[in-house]
């Protein structure tokens, strides 16, 4: 008899504006900008939408390691007065685009 597999299935919406949480996880607290810091999963399955590349926000609220993490992962961050957008630097590459930016935050 195999070992049951564990899935860890989220959506996400942009994070541009999410804001670091300590969790409560089973081996102690945990920093990070979602709960998955304290999922043990197989697999993980994170549904985001492309609008998660397309947003803007205030500058005040955004975390400066999410815009790294945008940064780091290939989209454009522009900062324009006190507002800050981030996109893809070209269409074509919205999904892999996506997919790190995902991973980084």
């Amino acid at each position: 008899m195999t070992a049951a597999r564990t899935l860890y299935v989220a959506t996400w919406g942009s994070p541009l504006n999410w804001k670091p949480v300590v969790y409560r996880c089973s081996g102690g607290e945990r920093t990070g900008f979602s709960s998955i810091v304290c999922a043990k999963a197989d697999r993980y399955v994170v549904y985001a939408l492309d609008s998660a590349v397309t947003a803007a926000a205030r500058r005040s609220e955004v975390d400066g390691r999410i815009l790294e993490a945008a940064r780091g992962s290939g989209l454009e961050v522009a900062e324009e007065g006190d507002r800050v957008a981030v996109r893809p630097a070209e269409g074509r590459a919205w999904r892999e685009a996506l997919r790190r930016y995902m991973k980084a935050v």
